[in-house]
């Protein structure tokens, strides 16, 4: 009996590992734990063509800096070939849930969520970050006007325009084909995410 629970546990795994790598085509899959919080970093695939698209948005700036290549998938192994001979990376991946993602590499593990889903915090934690302190990790500013808007001074975000850098006020994003998504610098309101809208500091 022992002999067969293991037998379906296992089987189980064996199946569900390349049902969940099919998930790599069905969105945006957002890094969770950039090595630096005003880095919005996100990465795309496609199936039928073999491509990706990393793209590292600055949301201090709004400077999106997109990387593009061609991935191999075989067994847990992702490997990531950029274009114009910029190298390749090598991941081991591993599911934790079909929204879920973690890829690993040089003793460091890359957790993506699925955006759109519970798995992608990565706003709802840069936000708690800055708010709950008046900074974040390896922030340049600080102090207790940060995201307060309590100041005279034009907010160095979004340049006093008021509105968010990334999606441009409309509040929606579409990054090389994929779906509309809401922005997740903004939140889909379009305002700037630093003065929210108020265009002081």
């Amino acid at each position: 009996m022992k002999r067969i629970s293991i037998f379906v546990i296992l089987t189980g795994l064996f199946l569900c590992s390349p049902l969940f790598s099919q998930n790599l085509n069905i969105g945006i899959w957002q890094l969770q734990n950039p090595d630096t919080y005003s880095n919005n970093e996100m990465v795309s695939f496609n199936a039928d063509s073999a491509t990706f698209c990393y793209s590292t948005c600055n949301l201090l700036t709004g400077q999106i800096t997109p990387l593009r290549g061609v991935f191999t998938l075989s067994g847990n192994y992702l490997t990531l070939t950029f274009n114009n001979n910029q190298g390749s990376s090598k991941f081991f991946l591993t599911w934790i849930n079909q929204n879920k993602m973690v890829l690993s590499v040089n003793n460091r593990n890359l957790i993506f969520g699925l955006v759109g889903t519970y798995e992608d915090q990565f706003m709802t934690n840069y936000f708690n970050g800055i708010y709950s302190t008046g900074t974040y990790s390896g922030s340049s500013y600080g102090g207790s006007n940060s995201g307060g808007g309590s100041s005279n001074q034009i907010c160095y975000t979004c340049h006093g325009t008021g509105t968010c850098n990334v999606c441009h006020g409309s509040g929606g994003v579409s990054y090389y084909g994929q779906p509309r998504t809401t922005c997740s610098a903004c939140g889909g309101d379009g305002k700037c995410w630093h003065c929210h809208g108020t265009r002081k500091q």
